[in-house]
């Protein structure tokens, strides 16, 4: 812990997997009530979520130290050593004793190569060694190796970005959902008044929202 007594190791793993969750979750629903013209009851069920994450990330904020967690998680993606990496397929290859005899040690130095290439982390290395351990039933092709690690690669430094745009993440969703808010209030004054104009004149309101017409009604429609 930090001398203010937020949490900055990876062992508070909860602390942190809630942090970059948040982040997550807070750049998905912003992307989400950004996007184009959205109706009235969808927007506020989005804002009702906007607002509890915002609470939430903030609450995670007050705990968290979002900035020893970023630094953490870049000393994370640091490569692996070639040893490092020969350690980890080896075991990996040496899980699948039904393997062909024949070429193996071709394609051990083939797959040490390739995977040296792209320089891991010892971490992605190690999860991607694990995945496939648990989940192959056959020896898997460099292809498959790589298609693994990439995507654990790709998972840090996913993590890391939400993580260093934590605080961002939550003063853009605060904004957006500002924005949203008024220009929903606007859609549905405007549909308020239709609803009261045809509501007046007799008209069709089956294609406006129950809860339009009840508030036109509130305002003295007919019907």
């Amino acid at each position: 812990m930090s001398p203010h007594g937020k949490i900055v190791s990876e062992q508070a793993s909860w602390g942190l997997d809630r942090l970059l969750g948040l982040s997550r979750s807070l750049h998905d629903v912003t992307g989400r009530l950004e996007w184009g013209r959205i109706g009235v009851a969808t927007g506020r069920r989005l804002l009702l979520e906007a607002d509890s994450l915002i609470v939430e990330a903030e609450s995670c904020a007050s705990t968290v130290d979002v900035r020893a967690a970023a630094e953490e998680l870049k000393l994370q993606i640091r490569p692996a050593s070639p040893g490092d990496v020969k350690r980890q397929l080896q075991i990996l290859i040496g899980s699948f004793p039904n393997a062909p005899k024949q070429n193996l040690q071709l394609y051990g130095t083939a797959l040490i190569q390739d995977v040296l290439n792209e320089r891991p982390s010892i971490l992605a290395l190690s999860n991607a060694c694990r995945t496939l351990r648990r989940t192959s039933r056959f020896l898997p092709t460099i292809s498959e190796v790589l298609g693994h690690l990439e995507n654990e690669m790709s998972r840090q430094r996913d993590g890391i970005l939400a993580a260093q745009e934590f605080l961002t993440r939550i003063g853009r969703a605060k904004h957006v959902r500002s924005e949203a808010r008024k220009q929903m209030d606007a859609v549905f004054e405007q549909q308020v008044q239709i609803a009261l104009r045809l509501l007046r004149a007799g008209g069709s309101t089956n294609f406006l929202p129950d809860e339009v017409l009840l508030e036109a009604r509130k305002r003295g429609g007919a019907g």
